[in-house]
C-alpha cells in the first residue's frame, strides 16, 4: 500500500496500457521497485460506489465478473479490509498458445477513500 501510494499520482512511472473511450476506461502499468508489474486501472462505474465495493472486496463475487477464474474464495482475515484469497484459474488459450490452470493464494486489500474513489490491491507475498 505505501508503495502505492509514493507512486499513484506521479504520471511519468506509469505506462498507458489501454484507453477505451467507449468503455470510459484506462489501464497504467508500471514495473515497481520490486521487479513486480502493477496495474492500475481508472474509469467510471455506473453503479453506487458502495456497490462496487461490495463486488470488489468479496472473493465469490470475482467468479461473476472475471470469466477467467474457476474459483475464488477468502481463506482468512489478515487485517481490516485485508483478505488471504485462494483463486484457481481456467484453462486459457489455444495451442500453441495453451495456459494451463492454475493456483494462486493472494493479500487482497480494499479501501474506500473519502472522495468515493475505490483503492484495491491485490498482491502475491513470498510468504504465502
Amino acid at each position: 500500500m505505501v508503495e502505492y501510494e509514493k507512486t499513484r499520482d506521479n504520471k511519468t512511472l506509469w505506462n498507458l496500457q489501454e484507453d477505451s473511450k467507449k468503455e470510459r476506461v484506462t489501464v497504467h502499468c508500471y514495473e515497481s521497485p520490486r521487479g513486480k508489474n502493477t496495474f492500475k486501472a481508472s474509469g467510471v462505474v455506473d453503479f453506487p460506489a458502495s456497490v462496487c465495493f461490495q463486488v470488489m472486496s468479496a472473493a465469490a463475487w470475482r467468479t461473476k465478473y472475471d470469466i477467467n477464474i474457476a474459483e475464488s474464495r477468502m481463506i482468512q482475515p489478515l487485517a481490516t479490509n485485508t483478505y488471504a484469497i485462494y483463486q484457481k484459474s481456467k484453462e486459457m488459450g489455444i495451442w500453441p498458445a495453451k495456459i494451463e490452470s492454475r493456483d494462486f493464494v493472494m493479500c487482497n486489500h480494499v479501501e474506500k477513500r473519502p472522495d468515493g474513489t475505490i483503492v484495491m490491491l491485490v498482491y502475491t507475498d513470498d510468504a504465502y
